[in-house]
């Protein structure tokens, strides 16, 4: 079928089984029978296209093409010949020419093109191919026993093969839904439903029974597809399968038909746990860098997993306990995770991540919007990067700053000072399950070539040895780059250090006593940040 280009009226696109059986033109199925010498025959690796311009004109003219052709040709034949001579280039000019004038035009050409093209499409294939020419043969030769049932407005045709397919037009004139059912040896029957009001297709697959065995629906985007897959127990049970955008839905059905049970798995892969991430167009290395500095470590890996709450209709709650903020996302947004500015993407590769980036997008969109803050500025809780818009909030940031709206926990924080980056790498090595660490580079190092070590961008130190300082790119967090601890030092630029557990021994963290009791400074301004640990690690 085939949507018109001016007043989009939809048609039986021209040289269907339909259109061949309501236009019984023997002279024309005459001249097109000759393409059974190529009929489903070429096998070219190199492709199934046809120059059509070949064929535009007389059969003289067309002799002449193929004839420079081949003498134009150095070495193998190239698919365009091979295909020709495959059908035959008189048989294709015979089948091209609609009229039977002796003379082929661009628009007979582009008839048979249209062939091939997608049933909602809205132009013409421009495009010949084998394929155009093996349908234009196969529909002129199975409309030749087909029978056409005629009610006005609905249109039944009836294919020796078993195949029936239901027309239905409007009062217009308009094709409104089209219908395909085919039988196959075995007794299977599909069943393919076109609708022209929304661009859908709805294919049911059926057993020898006569039982649905699958449902497939595919509408113009992917919003309201789905696909439900059945299947049959011996004892006359039934599971049902809903895949869509959303979620997929497991529905158990007893032989009596009654409903049994049903689970809900949600497509987006939100667990709490961090996997590997690649940074993309947004320019929020330094919340990737936070979250997977946190990733890395034990608690730090922990805390993400309690600032994540799955809710029982699919959505997630993410908790920023540095600014007393939660945020919930439906499934359907995860599924999107859609920027403010849209032609930026946030990261790919996990959608707890997204939930992050979302998340502190958010609160920083509602700060920038607030105008109560500083651009760069260390006061965490009112801060923006120095380019960031309403429309671009995550466009710069702290090295620390998401870490302390995950956790609320605020940094030792320096800028090219070697002496107390020393101290900040021997304090995570003595005690990594407990602190982290994000940094910055002066210079570019081509010398790395495992992972590349750039300026104006934060990185995390995910673990740090006598030698080595193991820095993690947001770029790529699955590459773990070993950077010479003297060349760290000399190249390292914004460092942070970030206790996780201020006020709590690594023994605890490691094996908790539920019964102990603990003394929270009130500077740490983390009372109920630590209280919540007490109970994650008890």
């Amino acid at each position: 079928m085939y949507r018109g280009k001016k007043d989009n009226k939809v048609d039986i696109r021209k040289y269907s089984k339909e259109w061949f059986t309501l236009n019984k033109t023997e002279t024309q199925r005459d001249g097109i029978s000759g393409l059974e010498q190529g009929y489903n025959k070429p096998d070219c690796r190199l492709g199934k296209s046809i120059d059509k311009s070949i064929f535009i004109g007389s059969l003289d003219d067309v002799k002449e093409n193929v004839a420079n052709m081949k003498s134009n040709m150095r070495g193998a034949p190239t698919a365009n010949y091979y295909n020709i001579e495959a059908y035959g280039a008189e048989n294709i000019f015979k089948a091209l020419d609609a009229d039977g004038d002796g003379i082929v035009t661009e628009k007979e050409v582009n008839d048979v093109a249209a062939l091939d093209t997608k049933e909602f499409a809205d132009k013409e294939n421009e495009f010949l191919s084998t394929t155009d020419l093996d349908l234009l043969y196969e529909n002129a030769m199975k409309a030749v026993n087909a029978s056409v049932i005629d009610t006005g407005l609905t249109k039944e045709f009836h294919y020796e093969d078993g195949e029936v397919t239901r027309l239905n037009f409007d009062n217009k004139g308009n094709l409104s839904n089209k219908n395909v059912q085919t039988v196959n040896e075995d007794g299977t029957k599909k069943s393919v439903s076109y609708s022209y009001g929304n661009n859908s297709t709805r294919t049911t697959d059926y057993d020898a029974q006569g039982r649905t065995t699958k449902i497939v629906y595919d509408e113009d985007g992917d919003r309201n597809d789905y696909t439900k897959t059945y299947t049959y127990a011996e004892d006359g049970s039934k599971t049902v399968e809903t895949k869509n955008y959303i979620s997929t839905v497991t529905s158990n059905y007893n032989a009596d038909g009654t409903f049994n049970s049903k689970e809900t798995m949600w497509n987006h892969n939100s667990n709490g746990v961090i996997d590997d991430t690649k940074q993309r167009s947004i320019g929020d290395c330094w919340v990737l860098s936070g979250v997977n500095a946190l990733r890395d470590s034990e608690i730090g890996a922990q805390i993400l997993k309690s600032s994540l709450q799955q809710n029982d209709d699919g959505s997630v709650t993410v908790h920023l306990r540095g600014v007393g903020k939660d945020y919930t996302f439906s499934a359907e947004e995860i599924m999107d995770h859609k920027y403010h500015t849209t032609s930026l993407a946030y990261s790919s590769g996990d959608s707890d991540m997204n939930l992050f980036e979302m998340a502190i997008g958010e609160y920083r969109k509602e700060t920038i919007e607030s105008g109560d803050y500083g651009k760069n500025s260390r006061n965490l809780d009112k801060t923006a990067g120095s380019n960031a818009t309403a429309s671009d909030p995550l466009k710069g940031g702290q090295i620390d700053e998401a870490i302390y709206y995950i956790t609320g926990q605020k940094s030792q924080w320096v800028a090219n000072n070697t002496k107390t980056t020393t101290d900040m790498l021997n304090t995570m090595q003595s005690s990594v399950n407990k602190y982290i660490m994000t940094t910055t580079f002066k210079n570019a190092d081509p010398s790395v070539t495992e992972g590349k070590i750039v300026t104006g961008h934060a990185y995390s130190i995910n673990k740090v040895d006598d030698d080595y300082v193991y820095v993690v790119n947001p770029w790529d967090s699955s590459v773990e780059i070993p950077y010479p601890k003297d060349k760290y030092l000399e190249n390292a630029f914004q460092v942070a250090l970030t206790d996780l557990t201020p006020g709590l021994s690594e023994t605890y963290i490691s094996a908790p006593d539920p019964n102990a009791t603990y003394t929270v400074p009130k500077e740490d301004n983390g009372s109920k940040f630590l209280n919540t640990l007490k109970k994650l690690f008890s």
